[in-house]
């Protein structure tokens, strides 16, 4: 079964006992969003956002035999960022917004680390007290990167002007939060949002039939 012995990384993600009737509705309802409004899949977009350790390190050294205390260097290395990442249904990789916790630029890396990525149109920001997603760094993710990869697929692919897209995201508070969805609705009227229910990120199954 090309199973072997690992160390847990994570806790158990609880999946919901009807997870395949929220699925089946999400599906259905990305569905008749992409047939109602005939959006190619260039501009089926897919976001979700991860923790980046800075420094990345393992769990497992070598020590003597019968050592009731193993001392690993880095193990209390909990410093992050987080990376919104995101993709279309034809394979297209958006660019990367990087979230650093921290109220002005003075929290970020330095400007000449970030440059070539920049140019690349990654973008780095500061988050505030924390380094994860929030309303006002998502805000500036639908400003900075995603309506320039609309604007650039429609062009590329002689789209109207007023072709929709869609967005698929998953139900972190900041997301289905009525500041976002109000914003979004007066900003950006030509997006739609669905919304993977809760637990399900992890299921394959659901995902591959949403993008294909």
């Amino acid at each position: 079964m090309q199973y072997s012995f690992r160390v847990g990384t994570r806790a158990a993600q609880k999946t919901p006992e009807d997870w395949e009737g929220k699925c089946e509705d999400a599906f259905l309802c990305a569905v008749y969003h992409i047939q109602l409004h005939n959006i190619p899949a260039s501009l089926v977009i897919n976001a979700d956002q991860t923790g980046v350790s800075l420094l990345p390190m393992g769990n497992k050294t070598y020590a003597p035999r019968g050592s009731k205390q193993v001392p690993i260097l880095g193990k209390e290395e909990k410093r992050q960022f987080t990376a919104m990442v995101a993709s279309s249904a034809s394979g297209l990789m958006l660019p990367i917004q990087c979230i650093w916790s921290g109220k002005t630029a003075l929290s970020l890396p330095w400007k000449n680390v970030c440059a070539e990525s920049e140019s690349r149109g990654n973008r780095w920001v500061p988050g505030g007290d924390s380094h994860w997603s929030s309303l006002e760094t998502m805000k500036q993710w639908v400003l900075d990167v995603l309506i320039p990869y609309i604007e650039r697929v429609k062009r590329e692919e002689g789209l109207p002007e007023d072709a929709m897209a869609l967005l698929i995201i998953d139900c972190w508070s900041v997301h289905r939060s009525e500041a976002f969805l109000d914003w979004m609705k007066k900003e950006h009227k030509r997006i739609r949002i669905v919304f993977i229910p809760g637990g399900c990120r992890s299921i394959s199954l659901f995902l591959h039939s949403l993008l294909n």
